[in-house]
């Protein structure tokens, strides 16, 4: 918390958790209902634009009143800031100049959400009101899936979709990536107040990733428990300490790789097959479509469009309909090119090497949870995609970690203490 003029209230922090709920997805499936056939894609859902509008008018009003700390936080991210302005600018070059300035907004809106958030609290404050706004969503979910399992269960998809929890969510990965993120925040809060609300959400987190049936998150979940072990093992010179620790941390990324492939595994613990459910084949079409505009791409949230365009002939050919490449990087690539793939892999490689510095170095607590962070999204995104998402919780949390590690060395009013 940088410089604000007063202390966060009741209703800041009751707007925090709806808003970080709401981003969650947790509300997508309720604006679905009965609407999705008439929604064009191009032009998006007027009721969630009421929605998310309402939430951005609320942050900038609350920057305005609230704080004069806003130019400090932007000062943190001159890179981030610079991606954000590449982003906005593809409007130039977009194949869908309206689509990507309507799915801009959706980018520019959560980040000044995240950086309003920032400038009223602390990092254990930002990571104990996502963990309720993640909480309710879990409870609610696990609610659905109990008491109305026609709709909190999938049951009327492909088969091997059939039996898996979605809860709140409109698809079991949904459930199961936001629960991904919500298990990983408490382990960072048990570790810093060993607190027994704490462990039930962790518990709880844990309980519908395992329900949800998602290959990704189940395989990525027990890394998030490794490094704190691992820290307690470092003892040896500070050479040896980064030489021990590149190797493991190529050994994770093979332990996935394999793990994530083969096919034994995946088909007994998800019935999927070896080519992830078709995958494989979307991917080869993906790249084929990234080479004819590599350097700028086709503009930002400008190529899934339904029918329309180069998706359109994506699914023609596939026989599905689909909206993401199902790999964050070929999204990335595919929205704003080679350029704006490397831009956003730097900043994100940066902040990882810093965290794991910080943490497994100089063995300092706070920097946990942004260093399981990154490195989860790093992995994550080979298999599912949620970088750079517009009105979607994983940029925030994105935001919240890289922003962290500056803040931690600019409060004002004490020294970091655990929550």
């Amino acid at each position: 918390m940088i410089k604000a003029d007063t202390l966060p209230s009741l209703w800041e922090k009751i707007f925090a958790i709806a808003g970080l709920f709401c981003f969650s997805g947790a509300v997508q499936r309720f604006f679905l209902i009965d609407t999705v056939d008439a929604i064009d894609v191009s032009a998006g859902n007027p009721a969630f634009q009421i929605l998310w509008f309402s939430i951005y008018g609320i942050t900038l009003i609350l920057l305005v009143l609230r704080t004069r700390a806003l130019p400090t936080i932007l000062g943190f991210n001159p890179l981030i800031l610079a991606f954000i302005l590449y982003l906005t600018a593809s409007v130039s070059w977009s194949q869908e100049p309206d689509v990507t300035l309507r799915r801009t907004a959706g980018i520019w809106g959560p980040s000044l959400f995240a950086f309003y958030l920032m400038c009223r609290f602390d990092l254990p404050m930002l990571l104990k009101l996502t963990s309720l706004a993640l909480g309710f969503a879990a409870i609610g979910s696990l609610f659905y899936g109990l008491a109305l399992p026609d709709q909190g269960i999938m049951h009327d998809e492909s088969p091997e979709l059939q039996g898996a929890w979605r809860g709140l969510y409109t698809h079991k990965n949904s459930l199961g990536q936001v629960m991904l993120g919500n298990a990983i925040i408490n382990l960072a809060l048990w570790r810093l107040n060993k607190n027994i609300l704490i462990l039930l959400g962790l518990s709880l987190a844990v309980v519908l990733i395992i329900l949800s049936r998602s290959t990704t998150s189940l395989i990525l979940l027990p890394l998030g428990f490794i490094f704190p072990f691992l820290q307690q093992f470092i003892h040896k010179s500070v050479k040896i300490q980064y030489v021990v620790f590149v190797l493991v941390f190529i050994l994770m990324i093979t332990i996935v790789l394999i793990g994530a492939s083969a096919e034994n595994f995946v088909v007994e613990l998800t019935g999927k097959d070896f080519t992830f459910t078709g995958r494989v084949g979307l991917w080869d079409m993906v790249i084929t479509s990234i080479m004819q505009k590599p350097l700028i791409g086709y503009g930002y949230g400008a190529f899934w469009l339904g029918e329309m365009g180069e998706s359109g002939k994506i699914n023609a050919a596939l026989e599905l309909i689909y909206d993401t490449a199902h790999n964050g990087y070929l999204d990335l690539a595919l929205d704003l090119g080679i350029i704006g793939l490397l831009l956003f892999l730097f900043i994100m490689l940066t902040y990882l090497v810093i965290f794991f510095n910080n943490f497994f170095i100089h063995r300092k607590e706070e920097y946990l949870w942004g260093f399981t962070f990154l490195f989860l999204q790093l992995i994550y995104n080979f298999f599912e995609g949620n970088l750079v998402k517009q009105n979607n919780l994983y940029w925030i949390l994105f935001l919240f970690a890289i922003t962290s590690y500056h803040i931690n060395f600019v409060k004002v009013s004490q020294p970091y203490q655990p929550v």
